[in-house]
C-alpha cells in the first residue's frame, strides 16, 4: 500500500510530505508512514476519515500541526 503523508505546522508554515511504501503488516501502514516523519498515530485526533476515498485530516495533539493521508 502506498501511503501519502502530509504535515504542515500551521503556525510557522513549515510542511513535511512524502509517500511510504513498506512491506508491514497489514493495518500498519498509516502508522509507519507517520512515524517517519515523527509523529505518534496515538497523538493525531482524526477530524476527517473516508474510507470511501482512502482519505483522512486530523490535528497531532498539543501541537499547530495537521496531518493529510491518502492511501493508494
Amino acid at each position: 500500500m502506498k501511503v501519502f503523508v502530509q504535515i504542515i505546522n500551521t503556525n510557522t508554515g513549515v510542511s513535511q510530505y512524502g509517500m511510504i511504501e513498506e512491506p508491514v503488516k497489514k493495518g500498519f501502514e498509516i502508522a509507519n508512514a507517520v512515524k517517519h516523519f515523527g509523529v505518534d498515530l496515538s497523538n493525531i485526533n482524526w477530524i476527517l476519515e473516508s474510507d470511501e476515498n482512502n482519505f483522512k485530516f486530523g490535528i497531532v495533539e498539543d501541537t499547530s500541526k495537521t496531518v493529510s493521508i491518502l492511501t493508494i
